[in-house]
């Protein structure tokens, strides 16, 4: 499944690795049998990745995940 969003081996394997990774075909399920277009799942997909990794950083720590720490994430990571 993430064969079909991500073409590039390494950028495939990064994504598997990480935090997210055993979740990423079932989130891209959902997404397609909700109709998302390739292009915007492809975005998504990124945003999944780039939150897990900071989440995984403990910045902040996923039990103080709030408002504030979102807003925090917000402007650290660009879409």
């Amino acid at each position: 499944m993430l064969t079909t969003y991500l073409t590039r081996p390494q950028t495939r394997e990064r994504y598997r690795s990480g935090p997210a990774g055993p979740y990423l075909d079932g989130y891209l399920d959902w997404l397609e049998q909700r109709g998302y277009h390739p292009p915007r799942i492809r975005r998504l997909l990124r945003g999944v990745q780039q939150f897990s990794l900071w989440v995984q950083h403990g910045t902040p720590s996923a039990q103080t995940l709030d408002t504030t720490a979102l807003a925090s994430f917000r402007q650290q990571v660009v879409f």
